[in-house]
């Protein structure tokens, strides 16, 4: 998988013109971004949003997972569990 992305990436940069090409067509185009801490939950990615979201992600499939929940049911120690 690793090696497909790279030949799309490697491909795909080399028929538009270089890597630089395509960094500098994304920036004009407002595709480049560095982390965002507005507080707004109404705006997307920033980093709020998606720590918040992370956390439901995680718990869906940590915590309520059938698989994880029945190796957590049967195990003797909470240690156990974790191996």
């Amino acid at each position: 998988m690793f090696l497909g992305q790279l030949a799309v990436i490697i491909v795909g940069s080399a028929k538009v013109g270089g890597l630089g090409h395509v960094w500098e067509v994304a920036s004009q185009h407002g595709l480049i971004s560095g982390i965002e801490l507005d507080p707004d939950p109404f705006v997307r990615h920033t980093f709020w949003t998606l720590a918040f979201g992370g956390v439901f992600m995680m718990l869906s499939l940590y915590g309520v997972n059938q698989a994880q929940v029945q190796r957590y049911l049967s195990s003797r120690t909470e240690k156990a569990a974790v191996l």
